[in-house]
């Protein structure tokens, strides 16, 4: 059966226990879009002034914590996610397929927040 929001949900709980908010995965994500962008090869400098210039346009326009749009954003974030693994010939449900598998014989993992 192919992996979906359920399966990955249980498998994280099962490592992790139930998540505490969105923070701590939020922050976990910032890891990979880190590893993401060495992967592309963004170098970390464009990839920080990136990051700062698109925090600092948000906050001028007096965007702050909103968990009711949080939705929104997330589906941003996976919708933009298809279109780098189309630039990059990467079918990506087989690379979460891949990683999951990968994850499931993992017994160590760094840190705690999934």
């Amino acid at each position: 059966m192919p992996e979906d929001h359920d399966s990955i949900r249980i498998w994280q709980e099962s490592v992790w226990g139930p998540v505490q908010g969105a923070r701590a995965p939020m922050m976990r994500a910032l890891n990979e879009v880190a590893e993401a962008c060495i992967a592309c090869g963004i170098d970390e400098e464009d990839a920080v002034f990136r990051l700062r210039l698109e925090y600092e346009r948000q906050r001028a326009k007096g965007v702050g914590e909103d968990l009711e749009n949080l939705p929104s954003e997330l589906a941003g974030i996976v919708v933009v996610l298809h279109r780098v693994a189309a630039a990059a010939g990467v079918d990506l449900n087989a690379a979460v397929e891949a990683e999951m598998a990968k994850n499931r014989t993992r017994t160590k993992f760094a840190g705690g927040c999934g």
